[in-house]
């Protein structure tokens, strides 16, 4: 069992053949450019494999809004980056993340099971997680229509709302 902490949350605990720790990913590491989320986990109880990104806060839009965009531009390609590298993984075609992945994620019929795409700022207040969770699935409109996953397993969320997703310890 694993425990990963990230932006001062303790997620897990997890099985350790359930995470892909892409962030520490050797692919990742030695490609420039290629950008990731903190890690990959399998759910087995509710067959979805969550993408993670924990940061502790987020720019107000109010004081910058080229900073608030950047940041979520930011979140956006790590999100994309770590879904498009973990499949071509899966799939073979990156053999240094195909290597990386345990068995049993290489095993998963990843046909049947679904994604979530997850930003978690612990502290953010339950009344700006919905236009905060807007902003974000705003930018994957076109991923959505062609990975075939609903727009509403984009989201952000607060610490409460991880805890009770099984998120956290």
């Amino acid at each position: 069992m694993i425990q990963i902490e990230e932006s001062g949350l303790n997620f897990g605990e997890f099985q350790d053949c359930d995470v892909f720790k892409i962030e520490k990913s050797e692919f990742v590491l030695n490609n420039e450019g290629v950008k990731s989320c903190e890690f990959v986990w399998h759910d087995n109880e509710k067959q979805l494999i969550w993408f993670l990104e924990a940061k502790s806060s987020v720019p107000n839009p109010q004081n910058s809004k080229e900073k608030f965009d950047d940041y979520f531009q930011e979140i956006f390609e790590k999100l994309e980056n770590s879904v498009v590298a973990t499949s071509m993984g899966k799939l073979g075609k990156l053999n240094q993340v195909n290597e990386e992945l345990s068995e049993p994620l290489l095993q998963l019929d990843w046909s049947t099971i679904g994604f979530k795409l997850v930003l978690v700022i612990p502290t953010a207040p339950n009344h700006v997680l919905p236009p905060l969770s807007e902003k974000l699935r705003s930018l994957f409109i076109r991923q959505v229509k062609l990975w075939g996953i609903s727009i509403s397993d984009i989201a952000v969320i607060n610490e409460g709302m991880a805890r009770n997703s099984g998120l956290l310890v």
